[in-house]
Formats: C-alpha cells, structure tokens, sequence
C-alpha cells in the first residue's frame, strides 16, 4: 500500500514503505546542495566583482606607467624614484 512521507517542504508519494525514508533522505539531500550551489555563486559573483575592480584599477596604474613614461624625462624620473626606495 503506498505511504505519504512528508519532509520540511513538501509531501512525496511512496510505493512502499521501506522507499519513503529513502526519498525523504534524497529530497534533503538535494536541499542542502541547492542551499551550497546558491552560497557558491553568490561567493563567485562577488569574486567576479572584485577581480572587475582590481583589474580597472591595474589598467589605470598601467595608463599612468605609461604616461610618466612616454613623457620628456619620464625615464629618468622613474630611475630616480627607483634608486631612492632601494
């Protein structure tokens, strides 16, 4: 004779007895991966955000390298700055 097994969320229909246990075993299981998948991408849309920030902020100190650089005496002016840190 078929059982009801109900879990936190929801009632499933078993064939048997012995296969409702299993079931609600499997449906939360199933939750508690959903709840990990949902934690993982929220964690990757905030790396990804943070990678967005760092990398414009490393195309800015490239444009400003490269105009001291390509300005008159640019070179010199970032040996000099060089030689003084060490």
């Amino acid at each position: 004779m078929p059982v009801k097994a109900f879990d936190a969320q929801s009632q499933i229909d078993c064939p048997y007895e012995s296969g409702c246990q299993a079931l609600v075993k499997q449906a939360e299981d199933l939750k508690r991966l959903k709840e990990n998948l949902d934690r993982t991408l929220a964690s990757t849309a905030f790396i990804s955000k943070q990678l967005e920030t760092l990398s414009a902020d490393l195309s800015r100190h490239d444009e400003r390298l490269k105009a001291l650089i390509e300005s008159p005496g640019g070179v010199v002016v970032l040996m000099n700055n060089k030689l003084r840190e060490t």
